[in-house]
């Protein structure tokens, strides 16, 4: 079998740091692509930095070359409290869901503004790996501002039906469109999203569970 060759698409080194250390890598460079071989892989990775806008200029900045995965990892917040910290999650779609206009007290959707384009993306179909087919499936909305107002995160649960957002979903989803292989987004759960309130996060625990899912992963 031929080796798989991978993209692993993340926003800080802190967030695969873990992976990093078994593959013997101190520091990455942002908007630089590390290649290497890691478990029979050949795997690439690039760190974008933090938000939609720094996802897509450096996707934007990688040739297409025959990956058969381009992944996005990354922490995010869950609106669910039914779903546990540290929880690995697929988001198998995503929604850009402050794209659109304000109308007075109604928020209208990109969609109905007749602009063209979409905010919604979804993954392919596909088989999943072994090490990913247990993972609950979500839907994800990618932000610029983290919710943390009682009011609005009543008010885009009830619009958008997500259960997780990041500031990078998205963003990757629509600035890898012209790359080949499967596009897949795994977050592990860092935080519910609420009032600010870092004393509640367990940013180690996600990252620790969402480098786990990756290195079983790769070594399947």
């Amino acid at each position: 079998m031929l080796p798989k060759n991978i993209l692993l698409v993340v926003a800080t080194q802190a967030e695969i740091q873990p992976l990093l250390n078994e593959w013997n890598i101190n520091e990455l460079m942002s908007n630089k692509l590390v290649n290497g071989v890691y478990a029979g892989c050949r795997l690439s990775i690039i760190v974008t930095g933090v938000g939609m806008v720094n996802t897509a200029y450096a996707l934007g900045q990688i040739a297409d070359a025959p990956f058969d995965y381009c992944i996005n990892v990354g922490i995010g917040g869950s609106f669910d409290k039914n779903v546990a910290l540290g929880t690995v999650v697929l988001v198998t779609a995503d929604e850009l869901s402050e794209m659109g206009a304000e109308d007075g007290d109604t928020f209208l959707p990109w969609e109905q503004l007749g602009l063209g384009g979409t905010t919604h993306f979804k993954m392919p179909l596909a088989v999943l790996p072994k090490a990913l087919q247990t993972l609950p499936q979500v839907k994800g909305i990618t932000v610029n501002t983290v919710h943390g107002n009682n009011e609005h995160i009543a008010v885009v649960k009830t619009r958008c039906q997500a259960v997780i957002e990041s500031m990078e979903g998205a963003a990757f989803f629509r600035g890898c469109a012209h790359l080949s292989g499967t596009k897949l987004q795994l977050r592990a759960i860092s935080n519910y999203v609420e009032r600010r309130n870092r004393l509640a996060w367990n940013i180690p625990l996600a990252i620790e569970q969402l480098n786990r899912t990756l290195i079983q992963f790769l070594n399947e």
